[in-house]
């Protein structure tokens, strides 16, 4: 998806969970990050809010936030802005 919407000059805000990014690796997230790709939060586990206590929620929010920011770490990339969209 990433050379798709690169070699057609597509700009992107792609949403992560982090489960995914930890079952699958990060490589993709980090060659969308060096393409100049905005990387953003779905939440680590993509649980239902309403299911989850207020606690659990910011959890789950923020344990993906930790890859996110991680992901700039390696990449020696600045984050510009934090997004979060529910699952």
């Amino acid at each position: 998806m990433i050379d798709f919407l690169r070699s057609r000059n597509i700009p992107a805000l792609l949403f992560i969970r982090g489960d995914m990014v930890d079952l699958h690796g990060d490589d993709s997230i980090i060659k969308a990050v060096q393409n100049g790709f905005v990387i953003g939060n779905h939440s680590y586990s993509h649980k239902p809010f309403g299911e989850l206590s207020y606690d659990g929620a910011i959890a789950d929010i923020e344990k993906c936030e930790q890859i996110i920011d991680s992901i700039h770490k390696k990449t020696a990339t600045k984050r510009y802005g934090k997004y979060f969209r529910f699952p």
